[in-house]
């Protein structure tokens, strides 16, 4: 059985953790759209003369590299919360559902 103090607890934690939801969020959407910025900016810098060659080397630049790399952490930030939130969500609803089957029982 699911207590009070829990779903209390549950309520706290996703009314705390707005702020860290809200820029793991705001994280991943900058870095998602950067990133194909920086690749344009990689391929006009590129020494290569065919748009293969040029898209290779953007490609496999280290700024490049180094972009994904934050974008995988933001992301794993993000579903890491998301899904936090999402167990606090179901904790709540199944609560819920007690609390109903208790009233109905009387």
């Amino acid at each position: 059985m699911i207590s009070d103090a829990d779903v209390e607890q549950a309520i706290e934690h996703m009314r705390d953790s707005a702020p860290r939801i809200a820029k793991a969020k705001s994280e991943r959407v900058y870095l998602e759209h950067f990133l194909k910025s920086k690749r344009s900016i990689l391929f006009a810098e590129a020494p290569g003369k065919s748009v293969g060659e040029r898209e290779h080397w953007a490609y496999r630049h280290d700024d490049y590299i180094t972009l994904l790399q934050a974008l995988r952490d933001a992301v794993n930030e993000d579903e890491r919360l998301r899904f936090e939130t999402r167990s606090n969500e179901v904790l709540i609803e199944v609560w819920r559902t007690q609390q109903a089957n208790q009233r109905g029982s009387f």
